[in-house]
This record gives structure tokens, sequence and C-alpha cells, in this order.
């Protein structure tokens, strides 16, 4: 969608607390810290080999690693969102030190990254591997050694339904829409003359689009057909900004925008928080340089 690569808060009262458990199943003694966005930095517990420790959430945004500083795995949750759900990833953007498992323990996606080349983790701002259960769901969180578990808990996406995406070219000039897939793959999705748009049809798949190759773009990110039953989506000026775009999502969400290099509403950097999601089949659309007129929901 990043040390932050997720999310979004929501009033308390509409949440519902859920725990979060901490295992160390390392060999050596672990210090878990805890870092919330703007960088702050605390220990959340101190493990001996084969402890745990246990903190309820209701919302807040925030991750954990082991030891302070960069260069480690991190696991990151956003609780309380405004769909109802919370959020949770693995990030080894900044490095890998050690393995990491998220179980969602009322059935969800579980997540793991057990080595530096682990396929269930953010490696880069382009990746999306952000998934999402019912805001309330306890969580364990593993370290080093993972638990076995069965892999019925995982959703399918094969029944997600389809969502369409349409791209409007609102600009001045022509545009060439390029889309990025993971691998980093891009192709042309359609060239538009002004005021002519295209329509694409997903089931699932992760992918950006952006103004022509190469980087220095503004760019629209989505993951279709989570295993949460959402589409997720977010805007991203962290390799440059060249033209304006706002994601309407038409059946109700977050219009995201960004208009300038420094909105925002976009991700500028890996520890902003600005990932959307709304039920798998709402559809999209994503216009190009000017804004349509869009009443959304926080």
């Amino acid at each position: 969608m990043k040390s932050f690569v997720l999310f979004f808060t929501v009033a308390i009262y509409c949440s519902h607390a859920g725990d979060l458990t901490i295992v160390n199943q390392c060999t050596d003694p672990v210090y878990v810290v805890k870092t919330v966005p703007g960088g702050l930095e605390t220990i959340q517990c101190y493990l001996a080999v084969g402890e745990s420790c246990v903190q309820s959430y209701t919302t807040g945004v925030m991750n954990f690693r082991h030891n302070l500083g960069s260069g480690h795995t991190i696991s990151e949750f956003s609780f309380g969102n405004p769909n109802g759900n919370d959020n949770y990833a693995l990030n080894v953007i900044e490095g890998f030190d050690i393995g990491m498992q998220i179980i969602p323990e009322n059935g969800g996606h579980v997540a793991e990254c057990a080595t530096a080349d682990c396929v269930d983790a953010y490696h880069s701002s382009t990746d999306n591997h952000t998934y999402g259960v019912p805001s309330g769901t306890p969580f364990t969180l593993n370290l080093c050694q993972f638990d076995d578990v069965d892999s019925s808990s995982v959703a399918s996406a094969s029944s997600a339904p389809a969502t369409a995406l349409t791209i409007v070219n609102q600009c001045t000039d022509p545009v060439t829409v390029v889309k990025t897939v993971p691998g980093g793959l891009q192709t042309v999705q359609c060239q538009l003359a002004v005021g002519e748009s295209c329509s694409e049809t997903y089931t699932t798949g992760v992918m950006n689009f952006r103004h022509n190759y190469g980087s220095g773009h503004t760019i629209a990110e989505f993951s279709f057909g989570n295993p949460n039953g959402h589409s997720n989506y977010d805007l991203n000026v962290i390799e440059g900004f060249d033209i304006g775009m706002q994601i309407i999502p038409e059946d109700g969400g977050h219009v995201a925008e960004c208009a300038t290099a420094d909105c925002t509403d976009a991700y500028h950097s890996s520890t902003d928080n600005h990932t959307y999601g709304v039920p798998a089949g709402n559809p999209f659309t994503l216009n190009l340089c000017q804004f349509s007129d869009a009443s959304g929901t926080a």
C-alpha cells in the first residue's frame, strides 16, 4: 500500500477492544518495542524465552519489533478502522532480523515471515500485504518460531466479487495509463485522450497505476479481493509527484485525493498511514488531474 504501510483510525465508541498477545518463541530474551506514528519508540515488554505479554487495543496505529531502531522485522497493526476491521501486516523494508507470525485467533489470513525473502511481507512501498479481520478479533504475534495453524483459517479469495475500476482522464493532455504488478512488470492499461475513460474488472490482484512508464510519478495503488473480503487502496508520492489523482469508491468509503506534491492524503514515506478499505465489489473511479465533487466517509 512501508514501516506504517497500513491503515486508519476511528472514534473509540465505534470499535471493539481486541487482545494482542506477543509470544517469545526465540532462543534468547526479547525486548518488544512499540512504535507509533511520529516515530516514538517505547518498550512494550521484556520477554524471557517462552514468556508472553498481552495488551488490549480499541483504536490506534502501531508497530512492533525486536529492540530499538531500524533494521528489524516489523509487525504492523491498525485497530478500530472506519470499515469495522482491524488491519495487520508484516514489513521487512528496513531489514529482517527475526521471524514473525501474526495469527487472528477467530479466523483470517495467517501472516508469516520466516526469512528475509519471505513472500508475505512488505519489501517495498509498491507491495500489498495488508490483511483485515473484524474489529475486536484477538491476535497472537509469535516471534522466531511459528505455531502450526490450520490452513482452513485462511480465507479464500476465490469467491471475491468482481470490482470495476474506471480511470478518467480529466487532464488537459492525453495520458498513457501504466499498470505495475508485483515484481515490477509495467504494461499500458489504456491510452486516454482528454475526457476519455477506460474500465476494467478485477476479482483479485495487487497493482498500481501511474501516468507513463518508470518512476517519479503519482501512484494509485489497489489490492482487490483480499482475504478479509475487502479491497484496499491508497495514493503514493514516495517516488515523486506529477499529476493529481482522486480515488472514489462509488458505493461509499473514503475519497482519497492528492492534488499537490505536499498533499496530506498520500504516502510520502514508509512511516505514513493512508491505506483505506471498502467491501470487495465496491466500484472505483480514478480521476486524473481534476477531481469530481464526491462525498465519502472518513
